[in-house]
């Protein structure tokens, strides 16, 4: 089914003049997001730096949800997800809220466990990832697993948790062609020496299980190593073979260039095939196994052969 496209020149414009009479916290109006319900590309959610906006026809006319309505305030963007029902999950500080009624965000069973991403993959399961640092004096856990619902975010039976410490989980993917083979990425703060502070250290996880046990993969074909600024996400996955997995390296020079690389292997190996001075925000592998990058400042290049050539 082909997808209907917002057109971007209409939600900046709206962005835009929802901007004067709402805040973004200090920053510019801009759009974070855009997440289609699945299986109805005419109903469309926009993250916005100052809330959400809804359409349910393509876009013709929309609605602004503001912030407080969701469930979060401050310099946070939302990651959200669109079940084929309509319910529309939203991540927050205050745990994961859904909005079954097109009108209110409510709790789920989560609680208020930080959440932070959530999607839904090609089966329509739903995953969620807690980052719930622990908070003794407050009666507060630690919370770092994946939880599992297969009923529309109603129950969530099953969890799991990756091996070894973490601190939060940046990015969630699930293979187009096997909903069982997930790609996690986040990191965690380890001590250098005693005394001397601690670092920021990058991590990756696979399962092959659907979130019930995961492998850590190594990161050392990464060069350079990702440093304390780095970021790593989860770009894309081949639609037609799972181990076929793409990650774009965040601020790789602690600053603003970025880096795309490749694994066929499901993440044993690592090949670096595409290098910028800017940030890379939109990275898309496409059905046919074309690959496109997105710069904000260099504009955007296209790849035949799964990135030998741009």
């Amino acid at each position: 089914m082909a997808r209907r496209l917002v057109p971007l020149c209409l939600v900046l414009a709206l962005a835009g003049a929802l901007a004067r009479d709402a805040a973004a916290n200090g920053r510019p109006p801009a759009t974070s997001s855009i997440t289609f319900r699945k299986g109805n590309d005419s109903d469309v959610a926009v993250g916005l730096t100052f809330g959400l906006l809804v359409s349910h026809d393509s876009g013709a006319t929309w609605e602004w949800i503001c912030e407080d309505a969701i469930g979060y305030s401050g310099p946070f963007d939302p990651k959200y997800a669109f079940a084929s029902s309509g319910a529309l999950f939203g991540s927050t500080f205050s745990g994961l809220k859904v909005m079954r009624d097109s009108c209110t965000f409510e709790a789920t069973p989560l609680g208020s466990a930080l959440i932070a991403t959530d999607l839904f993959g090609p089966d329509q399961t739903f995953y969620a990832a807690a980052s719930q640092q622990p908070d003794p004096g407050h009666g507060v856990a630690a919370d770092f697993n994946i939880y599992r619902s297969t009923d529309d975010g109603k129950t969530f039976p099953t969890k799991g948790q990756p091996p070894g410490q973490v601190s939060w989980w940046q990015s969630l993917a699930i293979a187009p062609s096997d909903p069982q083979r997930l790609y996690l990425s986040g990191y965690r703060f380890v001590e250098n020496t005693p005394g001397t502070g601690t670092r920021k250290e990058q991590v990756l996880f696979r399962s092959d299980t659907g979130g019930a046990s995961w492998v850590e993969l190594s990161i050392a074909e990464l060069d350079p190593p990702p440093m304390q600024n780095s970021l790593i996400d989860i770009a894309g996955i081949s639609k037609t073979d799972a181990d076929h997995v793409y990650v774009r390296i965040e601020a790789e020079d602690d600053q603003t260039s970025e880096s795309i690389y490749r694994s066929t292997d499901k993440g044993a190996h690592w090949t670096k095939i595409l290098h910028t001075t800017v940030p890379i925000p939109a990275f898309l592998v496409r059905s046919n196994g074309d690959l496109i990058a997105g710069t904000q400042a260099l504009g955007t290049q296209i790849s035949h052969n799964d990135g030998m050539t741009w």
